[in-house]
């Protein structure tokens, strides 16, 4: 996705932090950069696991016990990035957009971003143009 489609600046994480998808938690991994419309994280696929579909996700940071829980969303994107040495693993980016927030899913996303993350630096300039 290019950047003139995206509606929100995307923000490079700088402390470890950690998504969840579903129920069952299948899908778990490092954000990589994050947006008060969507994400992006990565993740070990199990080649043999069956995936369920997802419409929820949870966002932790275990350094300041900070969580978001249930926060709506849609896979855009869930491909390869690279193979491992493992037969049974690959690494996967996946692309996730946020659903209808509540107002105070909203205020969590907004602090989660002001203190888990760097601006991007396209996001910086445009900032810095306006």
């Amino acid at each position: 996705m290019s950047d003139e489609q995206r509606k929100h600046d995307r923000h490079l994480i700088k402390t470890k932090t950690f998504v969840a998808l579903g129920s069952g938690y299948t899908r778990v991994g490092g954000i990589r950069d994050i947006s008060l419309g969507g994400m992006a994280f990565e993740y070990y696929y199990h080649k043999h696991l069956n995936y369920e579909p997802v419409d929820r996700l949870d966002i932790f940071s275990p350094k300041d016990c900070c969580y978001l829980a249930s926060v709506p969303c849609n896979i855009v994107y869930d491909e390869t990035v690279y193979e491992t040495t493992h037969p049974l693993f690959i690494i996967k980016r996946c692309g996730i957009k946020f659903g209808e927030l509540k107002a105070e899913q909203i205020e969590q996303l907004q602090t989660f971003i002001k203190t888990h993350t760097e601006i991007h630096s396209s996001a910086e300039h445009n900032l810095q143009a306006s």
